[in-house]
């Protein structure tokens, strides 16, 4: 099959339906860094506060999960590489090419390089990325926590993981934050001379 003899540093997977980074293990360990302090959350702050509403546990686990599709689906997916030519260009090894030329590109002129690696111009906006050794449309750059290049294919979900982490670790500082405010009102409800430390005390996970 073609992605067997492929040219690159990409790892293919599940009978190449799956593409990521040659750093794949990163994602594996970003997986982990979400899912870990996810439990955590889910278990000792959420739960406890089903007293107060049932949206904690629920939000406590949409946001992992979606967080972690999101990841996996922005490391699994071809970020938009360009195949490259089996062959270089017979004109390109005679001389006859120029390093560089102009083309029009919606309707400026964008300067354009030959890529002597995957043997063609390069079109406007894409790059050739060194991690993976491919040529990425729309690049933007390589992320060593999802393992891969993030370009045209993948970006979406890129930033798709990035805002849900984002809302993930804010979510887990206010719940904790509400779940320690309650336990040092009830602990204030039994003795005067609570603190915010001896809630914390009880309330370890927050």
């Amino acid at each position: 099959r073609a992605y067997e003899r492929w040219p690159s540093r990409v790892s293919f997977h599940c009978g190449g339906r799956c593409i990521s980074g040659p750093n794949w293990l990163a994602l594996l360990g970003t997986t982990c860094l979400i899912v870990a302090p996810s439990a955590v959350l889910i278990g000792l702050v959420a739960e406890p506060l089903l007293e107060e509403s049932v949206a904690f546990l629920v939000v406590a686990v949409v946001l992992p999960v979606f967080s972690v599709s999101m990841l996996l689906t922005a490391g699994c997916v071809d970020p938009g590489i360009i195949p490259r030519a089996a062959e270089p260009d017979e004109d390109w090894i005679s001389g006859r090419l120029p390093r560089t030329k102009e083309v029009d590109y919606r309707g400026n002129k964008v300067l354009v390089r030959y890529n002597e690696t995957c043997h063609f111009y390069q079109p406007p906006r894409a790059h050739h990325c060194s991690v993976i050794d491919e040529c990425v449309d729309k690049f933007d750059h390589f992320c060593p926590w999802v393992g891969t290049t993030v370009g045209r294919r993948n970006y979406r979900f890129f930033l798709l993981f990035v805002f849900s982490t984002t809302a993930l670790c804010v979510y887990s500082f206010a719940c904790s934050a509400y779940l320690v405010k309650l336990q040092y009102e009830s602990l204030q409800a039994q003795d005067d001379k609570a603190t915010v430390w001896k809630a914390l005390e009880k309330e370890p996970a927050a």
